[in-house]
């Protein structure tokens, strides 16, 4: 506490104490009835918790009413805990127990106690009372409507759950296992171990537990015995109570850790393998509490995972994924909640003021129950009933890159080497996981994000990086010097073109040069941690031989947007559509130092025209036609990927799908983009197996992935005269070759930005045309905003004046690019590039290149299906551009609103005669 506080703690305590010792006839002499209004019943309570057990029995002399508020329980509860610690047997209240914590003689030498009668109706306190009904309230009802949550959290049968099948489609999400505790000694019916409160108390009563109030693990430990516990929880009636969570009852009852066993799905555990508990963060826990208690809402330390077993009870689950913060909750920082709020406090005043769409995502814990949390997911945990339950937190390969770079944010660099050397034994490839994790510090940045933000866009850092690239191919050097002496002297030695992941530059608006960075594996042709888990360690083969390749695969995994890249480029240079320069010339590609253990900074050296400009840029100077690639004919080369499967086959392009199919639920519910009730739907609206989309008699082809308006350049040409160059053209020479001049260095298009602007100084142009000038822009404006010729809803929703037209030229960036059907790369191009605009999305599907792909499968629930897992993440800008579909109350109507419309469009028949 800061001295502010302290002084001010002191200052409320001294006054109050001074009230209390006031002598019976100073009291006497005030007999307003309104003496204590101006104090709340909130304040009397909080400044009860400053004094001390003499002041508050004193205090509770000076009248009826704070005779009410010095024997409130919570604040009896307080001082029990504050002097007496865990050495205490509940007698029925808290202020008996204080007295007599073991029901003996005490000690303690007590003033005379107030003996006070009061009226039932001759006090009244809306906040005690609405304590009182929340220590006795009972909550076997209190539960969510299922109609929101059951598809939301599955229940699954263990029987039918294999640890692959858990892997692929339900790691990164809640689920909870129904029948996974049966053959566990703690749970079994018949067992003689079973997990009851009378078997735990006649084994362990007198073996001390550690007991938390809120699950607030920055307080003192507090510890009672397991008899002493279950005594206080039969008769207490506390808001929050106190509730059991002892982290090491596997040292202190080990032969309880014999009676469960991780089910076999969670069978991946690095730490639970490799390290000693000595090294181990916090990773079980017993978890005993009565109805109220329960934990608030957190995130389970250093981004671990989680299964909780409950034994006996019920308790009710509220979730949000990573990045939800849940509403109401004061932070101390991004992942960590204050602990002053406890579970029922946040259900009672916070979750009724809910929307729908911002309330989590919820269940009902059964006995026998077994719920998982994945890494990052903010947790509630509310208690119905006394429950008896078994937690453990873990390290897999979904979860251990998170692991990491939590150790090193919390500078947990001694305990992480320690890891590393330790984990060098059993799985050589997270070797190389732990050293990546390392390199922005390595760097001299703190993570990654610094490392992305400040580095990869530092020319300085790169400068001799690309200096020894061009020292490895002289003749890049040599056409490079001559370009720059005889054709662009004025050029800029380097220039950033992206800080994003892969660091890119442009040298003398000639050449570009792109590094790949290792964060690349967010775009991977799979996850990172389907490359980890084909040789993580599980807990029944920890005596296995370390193989010394998987480090390589990773690292192929890593490089596998470079050799995608160098592939498409290959590709092209050999392909009939070279001569037309749909994309750049790939001239150099290597690695930047092959000496780097660590990351070897691969690179492409590409050609580069200066007067292409992306279609996002375009736009800003008067934009025109709509183009679509046309490398979808390229001839897809056989290339192995990373898991095995030949890239040129559809087989890959399946296994790809189903990885975004199994994701796609963690994903939107992370993005929050989605209607509720349509998240709800998404299971059942996506098919399983994602082979069903795929039409196999089609050829696999080379797929961008990302064909969004700033990867498609093109040439900007004038085509004039448009409406500024028309009212130019009527002015004299003389003031015509002002105007113009001006527009340009000035980059005005319309004639109402030039009489905005006002540049009648800087141009010498006389009244006359000012008036000209003036007149046309109001004509322009009436033009605009009358109804007569207003925009029809049906035509485009960005017209644009000036006397440029776009012609797209090329594509870039295939870093990203993948192999499989056609239309997985129209997701990015209607949203991205046509911004949904229904005629030119019908123009471009009812083309011939499209009009033969469309029928196999029907085409609106093909495309939605492909938009719900595309990866780029284009379900934010569908409801963008359609927002009456965020209020359709099906998948399928959604689909036929947005992809339906688009094949019925008839541009014909929208046109108004």
């Amino acid at each position: 506490m800061d001295q502010s506080a302290t002084e001010a703690r002191d200052f409320s305590r001294s006054r109050v104490a001074k009230f209390a010792m006031m002598s019976r006839e100073q009291l006497d002499a005030d007999k307003r009835d309104d003496a204590l209004m101006p104090l709340s019943d909130q304040l009397k309570a909080y400044l009860t918790l400053f004094l001390d057990v003499h002041d508050l029995l004193a205090l509770a002399q000076v009248s009826r009413v704070w005779y009410i508020f010095c024997a409130e329980e919570p604040l009896w509860m307080h001082h029990v805990l504050r002097v007496h610690r865990g050495n205490f047997l509940f007698a029925h209240t808290w202020k008996q127990t204080f007295f007599h914590p073991r029901r003996g003689p005490t000690d303690l030498c007590l003033p005379p106690r107030p003996s006070i009668s009061v009226d039932a109706t001759a006090f009244t306190s809306d906040f005690l009372y609405r304590r009182y009904c929340r220590c006795h309230m009972l909550l076997a009802h209190f539960v969510p409507d299922d109609r929101f949550n059951a598809a939301t959290i599955p229940r699954l049968s263990k029987q039918a759950m294999t640890h692959e099948t858990f892997f692929q489609r339900f790691s990164t999400r809640p689920i909870i296992l129904t029948d996974a505790m049966e053959a566990w000694p703690a749970y079994a019916s018949t067992s003689p171990r079973r997990w009851t409160i009378e078997h735990l108390v006649a084994h362990h009563g007198s073996t001390p537990c550690r007991v938390t109030h809120n699950l607030d693990v920055t307080a003192s430990t507090l510890q009672m015995t397991l008899s002493d516990f279950v005594a206080y929880a039969a008769t207490q009636h506390d808001e929050t109570p106190l509730y059991i969570f002892d982290k090491t009852f596997g040292e202190s009852m080990p032969d309880l850790v014999a009676d469960y066993a991780p089910p076999a799905v969670f069978q991946e555990d690095l730490l639970a393998l490799i390290a000693p508990p000595t090294m181990r963060p916090d990773f079980r826990w017993l978890v005993i509490g009565p109805p109220r208690s329960g934990a608030p809402w957190h995130i389970d330390p250093v981004k671990t995972s989680a299964w909780n077993a409950l034994i006996s009870g019920r308790k009710r689950w509220a979730m949000y994924p990573p990045g939800r913060c849940p509403p109401g909750v004061p932070l101390i920082d991004d992942e960590t909640a204050s602990p002053g709020q406890s579970s029922l406090d946040w259900y009672l005043h916070v979750y009724p003021t809910l929307a729908d769409a911002d309330k989590p995502i919820e269940v009902v814990q059964e006995p026998g129950d077994v719920i998982f949390v994945p890494s990052g997911w903010w947790h509630l945990v509310l208690n119905l009933e006394f429950s008896v339950a078994v937690t453990q937190n873990f390290v897999d390969a979904n979860n251990v890159s998170n692991f990491i770079q939590e150790l090193m944010d919390d500078g947990e660099f001694d305990r992480l080497g320690d890891l590393e050397t330790l984990v060098a034994r059993h799985h050589p490839a997270l070797t190389y996981l732990f050293q990546l994790h390392r390199m922005p510090l390595d760097m001299g940045y703190l993570n990654e994000r610094a490392m992305v933000e400040t580095a990869f866009s530092d020319i300085m850092t790169w400068q001799p990086r690309i200096r020894r690239v061009l020292d490895l191919h002289p003749r890049l050097m040599e056409s490079l010097r001559a370009y720059v002496v005889q054709t662009a002297p004025w050029a800029q030695p380097l220039r950033v073109l992206t800080s994003r992941v892969n660091p890119t530059f442009s040298v003398h608006d000639r050449l570009v040069i792109k590094w790949f960075s290792p964060l690349n594996r967010l775009w991977g042709e799979c996850n990172e941690a389907t490359v980890l888990t084909t040789n993580f360690p599980k807990r029944d083969d920890i005596s296995a031989k370390p193989q010394p390749t998987t480090a390589l695969s990773l690292q192929r995994f890593y490089e596998s947007s470079f050799e995608m890249e160098q592939l498409v480029y290959t590709a092209l240079a050999t392909s009939p559509f070279n001569d037309e320069e749909i994309a750049p010339t790939m001239v150099a590609s290597g690695y930047g130092d092959r000496r780097d253990t660590t990351w070897r900074w691969p690179y492409i050296v590409t050609t580069l025209d200066p007067t292409l400009i992306s279609l996002h840029d375009a736009v800003k100077q008067g934009a025109g036609q709509t183009w679509f690639p046309t490398f979808h004919g390229l001839v897809v080369p056989s290339r192995m990927g990373v898991l095995g499967n030949d890239m040129a086959s559809p087989v890959w392009y399946m296994h790809y799908l189903q990885q975004l199919r199994d994701a796609s639920f963690a994903v939107h519910a992370a993005q929050d983009l989605l209607p509720r009730h349509l998240l709800h739907q998404l299971d059942t609206f996506l098919p399983a197996n994602m082979s069903v989309l795929v039409d196999t008699a089609s050829p696999v082809v080379l797929v961008h992935q990302d064909l969004t308006d700033e990867n498609i350049l093109g040439r900007a040409v004038d085509v004039g005269p448009a409406a500024l160059r028309t009212a130019l053209m009527s002015l004299s020479p003389v003031d015509r070759v002002a105007l113009e001049a001006y527009c340009q260095s000035h980059d005005i298009q319309t004639v109402a930005e030039l009489v905005l602007v006002e540049p009648w100084t800087d141009t010498g142009v006389d009244h006359a045309v000012r008036w000209t000038l003036f007149k046309q822009a109001q004509a322009e404006t009436a033009m605009a905003n009358s109804f007569l010729w207003q925009h029809k809803p049906t035509e485009s929703a960005m017209p644009f004046d000036g006397s440029l037209q776009w012609t797209p030229r090329m594509v870039i960036d295939f870093a990203d690019t993948k192999t499989g059907d056609p239309l997985f790369d129209l997701p990015p191009v209607l949203f991205s590039m046509l911004h949904g605009d229904i005629e030119l999305c019908a123009t471009l599907l009812q083309s011939p290149y499209w009009a033969t792909r469309i029928d196999c499968i029907p085409f609106a629930y093909r495309m939605m299906c492909l938009a719900l897992c595309h990866p780029s993440q284009c379900m934010g800008a569908l409801f963008e551009f359609f927002p009456h579909a965020r209020e359709l109350p099906t998948w399928d109507a959604v689909a036929d609103a947005v992809f339906g419309s688009m094949l019925r469009y008839n541009p014909k028949a929208s046109q108004v005669p």
